[in-house]
């Protein structure tokens, strides 16, 4: 830093605040696919995807103050309610990507988040886009507005998005699923992440052997409890489709959409 500029912002400490502002509206971290992030193929997993870009998230928001001490004063909480996941190739093990999360301002209470993972091409090798809602933990009633005291720091325009459209398919009586520990996260119910590992497990094994996913989307209805079950059931449809549909005692819980794509074809 130059002494002249560092002497300004001396005299000026709102314009570092508002500078740092201003370069935190991106964050961007260099991660290498680890070995549990993998398949039995020795490539990254659609689920370890969602749990990059979720951990990113996680990240940014710490790095500009948004953290669990805010969320505990807040009685807040972020909970995801859409998701979208395309691979535009298979990513394998001990490769190094630059990953980087783009958050927007709110539009009519519900929070975009844009996630690109580059290679070392340059290239885009997969994306993640997100919708989440800030909701009063206590009430799980969504706000429209954050809390005064959490003063959220994000205001681009959303400009990045994929399709979050997801044909359903009438599926058969579904297979029961446990909430159980390994499953579950911090706000005591079944973490977002999970439920892709569930959809791909659910699918036929041998789609799954001759298949790579190309694209998911997930759309959550209503929470899973910790200790709690739900009904997961599948349906194939046309063109390497599937269509996963999770019931609990409220109703459905998740939806989710799955495109394969053949090993022969890639």
């Amino acid at each position: 830093m130059l002494f002249r500029e560092k002497y300004e912002l001396e005299l000026n400490p709102g314009r570092e605040r508002k500078r740092t502002m201003e370069t935190m509206q991106t964050f961007t971290q260099t991660v290498r696919i680890e070995q549990s992030d993998c398949d039995f193929r020795n490539q990254m997993m659609p689920a370890a995807l969602l749990r990059k870009a979720q951990q990113i998230a996680i990240d940014h928001c710490n790095a500009v103050g948004l953290d669990d001490a805010v969320y505990h004063r807040t009685n807040t909480a972020f909970l995801m309610v859409k998701a979208a996941v395309e691979l535009y190739r298979a990513i394998d093990n001990g490769e190094v990507l630059q990953v980087t999360t783009i958050p927007a301002q709110p539009q009519r209470a519900v929070f975009h988040r844009f996630t690109a993972f580059v290679d070392e091409s340059g290239s885009m090798a997969a994306a993640c886009d997100s919708r989440w809602v800030l909701v009063d933990v206590s009430s799980r009633r969504i706000l429209r507005h954050p809390p005064e005291e959490m003063q959220y720091p994000f205001y681009r325009t959303p400009e990045q998005t994929l399709d979050f459209s997801l044909p359903r398919i009438p599926t058969a009586e579904g297979t029961p699923i446990l909430a159980g520990y390994s499953l579950c996260d911090t706000n005591h119910h079944i973490n977002n992440t999970r439920y892709a590992d569930l959809a791909c497990d659910a699918i036929d094994t041998a789609c799954m052997e001759e298949n790579q996913v190309r694209r998911m989307v997930l759309s959550y209805h209503n929470e899973v409890p910790f200790g709690q079950s739900f009904l997961l059931s599948a349906a194939k449809g046309e063109d390497g489709y599937w269509y996963l549909q999770g019931k609990s005692q409220g109703g459905v819980c998740v939806e989710t959409g799955v495109w394969l794509e053949r090993l022969s074809d890639i």
